[in-house]
């Protein structure tokens, strides 16, 4: 079967996402430079989907306190 030239180029995909950090009071802001993390993220997706996945960061929200489990845990 012949190679298909005339094939549509693949549309970029653009994600919308909101950011959690979960930053309780007692751990320092400079361990684990989320903002660092959050870029060396989208550029691994950039370079892994060969530039068709691409994410925007709409907002970020620093949560003080992790979620209660099923359990009451935190």
């Amino acid at each position: 079967m012949p190679f298909n030239f005339r094939r549509k180029p693949l549309q970029v995909g653009v994600l919308k996402v909101l950011v959690l950090d979960f930053r309780p009071a007692a751990i320092p802001q400079e361990w684990g430079n989320t903002d660092r993390l959050i870029q060396e993220y989208i550029e691994a997706m950039i370079q892994a989907s060969h530039k068709i996945l691409v994410y925007k960061i709409v907002d970020k929200l620093v949560v003080q306190k992790y979620p209660l489990l099923a359990d009451s845990r935190q």
